[in-house]
């Protein structure tokens, strides 16, 4: 469990990304962030289409994201 990794929202167009070393974590910016914008990162691989990105947020995280990206 990472408490503090749980402080960051799921969005499909993340600014953000997890990175592990060992048993570290780190949020890297994959982007510059405007200031006041809340940082964000992706629960899940955003490689996947649009459905099975929607039925693994539903599976492990209990809640459904509308955004649609990269493929359909």
């Amino acid at each position: 469990i990472y408490p503090r990794l749980s402080y960051f929202n799921h969005t499909c167009v993340p600014n953000c990304c997890r990175f592990q070393q060992g048993i570290r974590n780190s949020i890297l910016a994959i982007r510059d962030i405007d200031e006041g914008e809340e940082l964000s990162i992706s629960y899940i691989e955003l490689d996947d289409a649009t459905k099975e990105r929607q039925e693994t947020l539903v599976y492990f995280y209990h809640f459904i994201c509308g955004y649609q990206i990269f493929h359909n």
